[in-house]
């Protein structure tokens, strides 16, 4: 699931697939490798939805109240996160 399978997946997508993995891990009726190949697929998949969202939060918090009651949106700037604290858990993708 690394990277090649994610790029040009949708956030919904990775979503749909990771609650089907959900679903056939809680039944159990999976042997023990493919389990563990779907855990790990099923891992990725969150890392992927995680940074998603974390990259979206960060581009809402970059809207900026301009003078004269407008808005203005400024580019979403990874670099700026980095150097400048913002961005939680510095990088660190995992699930709350």
């Amino acid at each position: 699931m690394r990277g090649k399978r994610q790029r040009g997946m949708s956030v919904e997508d990775a979503m749909e697939k990771l609650e089907k993995i959900v679903k056939q891990l809680e039944e159990g009726i999976l042997p023990l490798e493919e389990s563990i190949r779907a855990f790990s697929e099923g891992m990725e998949l969150a890392r992927f939805c995680q940074k998603k969202l974390d990259e979206v939060q960060a581009k809402v918090q970059k809207l900026m109240h301009q003078d004269g009651g407008g808005w203005k949106s400024e580019p979403y700037d990874e670099t700026s996160l980095s150097s400048s604290g913002e961005g939680g858990d510095g990088g660190n993708n995992t699930l709350s």
